[in-house]
């Protein structure tokens, strides 16, 4: 992936391209996408996000005459058929513009990425969310470029198209505050990208996975007022929090909007704690609190009707 010196934009990569190729009659099956790291120096500072396997990279205008690599993006992907493994994607900053003859070849370049890890051996892997993430409450800054190609066989899925934000790591006191800004230019992106693969119908969902330094340890995620609102205006699906990588808490839209019509402008404030494991499963328990927080006050909420956030 090539960017340009001197350039704020925002490039897009369809991750499709590095899969390695697979011998007749091998199949992937589903695949998705999970940001792991954006390594690019002074280029990146935040905003990076992956949907419906569609790489969104916000770069900044970088004061350079060098061209050479500057970093690279890393990537996990989750199949149906194969282990989890790693990709990487290559990135190198040029000064002069790159050839205007077709949408191939806007500012993010055409060239591919380096792949690593790999398996060949089958495995029914689990399926999580998309990847995506954020920058700024605005993105007319930015010059929108797509470097990719067909998603007709996409397009057939009546299922949401999923943005992940990256990993949330909690503070020492175990607390994760959710950034707006990240999360508003994901969904901006993601609605670019449906549009492109004609999904718009299918609605968005935000994944979030949280991932605490110690495993299985208590934390809690703030989902400030603000988000909240976005979230329904957006008309977004379902909100996803990931669980240390094992599980999800899901919240559906009518469940936002409940919670928006009681919180009067308070943050919602959900407690995840470990719980005893349940004999005979792999996956580790959890117990989830919902409070009402305004004025450093926690009002519980004890009761959502006929309503319920779903562990899957």
């Amino acid at each position: 992936m090539t960017v340009l010196n001197h350039t704020e934009a925002a490039y897009r990569f369809d991750l499709s391209s590095l899969l390695p190729e697979l011998d007749t009659p091998k199949k992937y099956g589903t695949v998705e996408y999970h940001l792991e790291d954006v390594a690019l120096g002074d280029y990146y500072d935040s905003g990076a996000s992956i949907c419906d396997g569609v790489l969104t990279l916000p770069v900044r205008p970088v004061d350079s005459a060098l061209e050479q690599q500057i970093g690279t993006v890393t990537v996990k992907v989750i199949s149906q058929n194969y282990h989890d493994f790693l990709l990487t994607l290559q990135v190198s900053a040029v000064n002069n513009k790159l050839p205007d003859s077709g949408e191939d070849n806007k500012p993010g370049g055409n060239s591919g990425g380096n792949t690593s890890g790999g398996g060949n051996s089958s495995s029914n892997g689990s399926n999580s969310g998309g990847n995506s993430s954020s920058d700024s409450d605005s993105d007319s800054s930015y010059e929108d470029t797509f470097l990719s190609s067909d998603y007709s066989g996409q397009a057939q899925s009546k299922s949401p198209s999923t943005i992940s934000i990256p990993s949330a790591v909690p503070d020492k006191n175990g607390n994760v505050t959710l950034d707006h800004n990240m999360i508003q230019f994901a969904i901006k992106a993601a609605r670019k990208t449906v549009k492109k693969n004609g999904r718009s119908a299918n609605g968005i969902a935000v994944s979030i996975p949280v991932v605490s330094e110690k495993s299985h340890s208590a934390f809690s995620v703030t989902i400030s007022a603000r988000i909240l609102d976005t979230l329904i205006r957006e008309n977004v699906t379902h909100l996803a929090l990931g669980l240390n990588g094992a599980s999800t808490a899901d919240l559906d839209a009518d469940l936002l909007r409940w919670l928006d019509a009681r919180s009067a402008d308070a943050d919602i404030l959900i407690r995840i704690q470990p719980a005893v494991q349940i004999t005979g499963s792999a996956k580790p328990a959890y117990t989830l609190s919902v409070f009402l927080f305004t004025g450093g006050k926690e009002t519980p909420v004890t009761d959502f009707g006929n309503l319920s956030i779903t562990i899957k």
